[in-house]
């Protein structure tokens, strides 16, 4: 059986999204077949 790959996905390039309690994730806008939609940096705590 082929494993799905799931494409959707917002990037909301350039803003901070809350993924998880005191975790935000932005996102480069540098889409690529090696980065998908761009580069996901993370955001840990709260300063």
């Amino acid at each position: 059986m082929p494993l799905k790959f799931d494409t959707r996905f917002d990037p909301a390039y350039g803003k901070a999204v809350t993924v998880a309690p005191d975790v935000q994730r932005l996102t480069a806008r540098n889409p690529s077949p090696f980065t998908f939609h761009g580069t996901n940096s993370y955001l840990i705590g709260r300063e």
